[in-house]
């Protein structure tokens, strides 16, 4: 015969015996024993309200700060890194709306992007990327002087 607990949240009021069903299909239960409720112990680890509430604490105080830049990228054929070492959840990378050549961005594996390589942006494109460090993507352009906006946060 299986028994298992009748609960409200976690706390048992009662024990069952066994699930029945009537000619008409309603749930009918066999209660063994309905002592006083009890609490059930919590699994080793298992969070309590006073740690989800301290967890919530500490996920409220984490800030989405935005931040914004502009490269340019002085020789067409020369790489550069699209800003200083800094991961953020996410970027977007726009090619110069002024731009008369396309832009390249990405990282072939070796930390260098180029026509071959890179994602090409028309002027006015974009290419957003996801937990990324700026400083591992790379901007590389077809005309000289030419370059990429961006925004994201951190």
């Amino acid at each position: 015969m299986t028994y298992f607990g009748l609960l409200k949240g976690k706390t048992v009021l009662g024990v069952v015996k066994e699930w029945l069903m009537d000619d008409d299909g309603h749930g009918q239960v066999d209660v063994v024993s309905t002592a006083a409720p009890a609490t059930l112990p919590l699994p080793t680890g298992a969070a309590t309200e006073s740690t989800l509430a301290a967890m919530n604490g500490k996920l409220g105080a984490l800030s989405r700060t935005p931040r914004s830049g502009q490269q340019t990228v002085a020789a067409a054929g020369t790489e550069v890194a699209l800003g200083a070492s800094q991961v953020y959840r996410e970027v977007t990378v726009i090619a110069n709306s002024d731009n008369t050549g396309n832009i390249y961005i990405g990282n072939d594996g070796t930390d260098h992007v180029s026509s071959t390589t890179g994602g090409k942006l028309p002027a006015g494109g974009f290419a957003t990327f996801h937990n990324v460090d700026i400083s591992k993507i790379f901007v590389d352009v077809a005309v000289s002087g030419e370059g990429v906006s961006w925004f994201g946060e951190i």
